[in-house]
């Protein structure tokens, strides 16, 4: 393939630069001023302006005698401000490349085409001004700056899918909904003959989904699901009062003390008691614990007994720690530490290993209270976290670093403290106030500022339940009425998430 003849007479482009270039040539510079040059053409047609060299074109002498001859006369500046040097250079290579790099026999492009090529071309590289936009067309609008007003989109544009399409993070970017708390009950259950007393715990709800209320002498489980209600202690099967009802970690056994001090442990499922558990001095069992398979006890003597229900000889472990009734009891998640608290004002921390002994001594005595102890929790979210509560002349929330032992926090709540949960999703503690606030109070970590008082009983209340998805807390209250209610709604993508995440983690403990 050879490239195509050129006529070297005709006239091209180059030759037209050329001669563009001998005419810029011609013209007179500041050191040329009143002077004739001549030129004359060569046999080829083209300039020669080769002559000999003149004294101004000589080196020029350190004197500075001819100082005013040469600098006579003004330079001209040209300036380029609206000269597109890059786009001709780009045109006129264009031309150059289609006359002389042009292979093809075919006919060259239609005039009608190239102008039509050219005109697309020079009004994408168009520039206008804001002032120009009133009769510009869509298409002009390209690249096109105008302070404070973008140009408006076509009739019919969805919008909002820009914020979709190009949000990376949108929790971060689009203002999250508030969190409405709900200030009723779902469900309000009559409870007759619901002891009102400090010294008691009453209600429990287990892994297994079946709320324990325990009234008067008798004993029912509450299907929350289906809302079918069993008795698994009637009055013919009562010894005495029920003072204190426990179900296990994983919900498969149910644990009732009573004014006697006779712990009997059952299996709802069957419907039969297992074995009874008694103490080396049996008095009134006010609360209980589960730690796996070892359950603890307090009772109004002062003692904690611990019971591995597994064994014949079940006492493990007695803690006289306390001078007076023992109120409430707690083990921590990892099962690391267990607290205490008695109406002799004392809250104390043992080490596991201190618990299933005799003789032993608390880790810590906490002693900033200054009211009988019954509210006793450790956190689920914050390893070393408790939270204590006090009775009616010292209404505060305490929150201690069981680490160390030290006091962090005092929240005043202005009532009787009865009972304190915390919940993992919302990382919020719940409080449930005694007489004359006879309501529920919610904190939010870390600060514990108080989010929501949620007010509905009637009279005090005794205690609170957490449903095992925790997202419902249950309240019994000397109103004689049990309430369930819907604090912590977890949506349900990131509960699956939460799910997936902890299945994921087991596989890897297995590994």
């Amino acid at each position: 393939m050879a490239f195509r003849q050129q006529n070297s007479t005709a006239t091209t482009p180059v030759s037209k630069m050329m001669r563009g270039l001998g005419e810029v040539s011609l013209g007179k510079t500041p050191g040329s001023a009143g002077r004739n040059t001549k030129f004359s053409k060569t046999p080829t047609g083209a300039f020669n302006n080769r002559r000999p060299l003149g004294r101004r074109e000589l080196t020029p002498s350190r004197s500075n005698a001819n100082a005013a001859q040469r600098f006579d006369g003004d330079r001209m500046i040209p300036s380029r401000c609206a000269s597109q040097l890059e786009l001709a250079s780009f045109l006129h290579s264009q031309s150059l490349a289609n006359e002389t790099m042009n292979t093809s026999k075919s006919a060259p492009t239609s005039p009608s085409k190239e102008e039509l090529e050219k005109r697309k071309f020079m009004k994408m590289m168009r520039v206008k001004s804001s002032s120009d936009l009133g009769g510009a067309e869509d298409q002009d609008r390209i690249l096109v700056f105008r302070k404070n007003n973008a140009p408006l989109p076509p009739v019919g544009h969805m919008n909002t899918k820009v914020l979709f399409t190009t949000c990376v993070q949108p929790s971060s970017t689009v203002k999250k909904s508030s969190r409405q708390i709900p200030s009723m009950a779902d469900r309000i259950l009559d409870a007759p003959n619901l002891v009102d007393d400090y010294y008691t715990e009453l209600i429990d709800w287990g892994e297994g989904g079946l709320l324990a209320a325990a009234l008067g002498s008798e004993l029912y489980l509450w299907n929350p699901d289906s809302g079918d209600i069993s008795v698994l202690i009637d009055q013919d099967s009562a010894e005495d009062m029920i003072t204190a009802a426990k179900w296990s970690n994983e919900g498969r056994f149910l644990a009732v003390g009573g004014e006697s001090g006779v712990i009997r442990l059952f299996d709802p499922s069957k419907g039969k008691e297992l074995r009874k558990l008694t103490a080396p001095r049996l008095c009134r069992a006010t609360c209980m614990a589960w730690k796996d398979h070892m359950l603890s006890i307090g009772y109004k003597s002062g003692q904690v007994v611990s019971h591995d229900v597994r064994i014949k000889e079940s006492v493990v472990g007695v803690l006289e720690g306390h001078s007076q009734p023992v109120c409430g009891v707690h083990w921590s998640p990892d099962g690391a530490q267990f607290a205490t608290g008695g109406s002799d004002n004392l809250v104390h921390v043992w080490d596991s290993s201190r618990v299933t002994a005799r003789g032993q001594t608390p880790t810590y005595v906490l002693n900033d209270h200054t009211a009988s102890v019954k509210a006793v929790q450790f956190s689920n979210f914050k390893r070393g976290l408790l939270a204590t509560g006090g009775g009616t002349t010292d209404p505060t929330v305490k929150l201690w670093d069981t680490m160390t032992g030290a006091l962090t926090k005092t929240i005043k709540v202005d009532s009787q403290v009865t009972a304190i949960r915390f919940n993992k999703d919302y990382k919020e503690m719940i409080v449930g106030l005694g007489r004359t606030a006879n309501t529920l109070k919610i904190f939010k970590h870390p600060n514990y500022q108080e989010i929501a008082n949620i007010a509905g009983h009637t009279d005090r209340v005794l205690g609170l339940s957490m449903s095992p998805c925790g997202q419902y807390v249950m309240s019994a209250s000397a109103d004689e009425t049990l309430r369930l209610w819907h604090l912590f709604k977890v949506d349900k993508s990131t509960q699956r998430l939460q799910h997936h995440r902890s299945k994921l983690s087991t596989l890897e403990a297995m590994r």
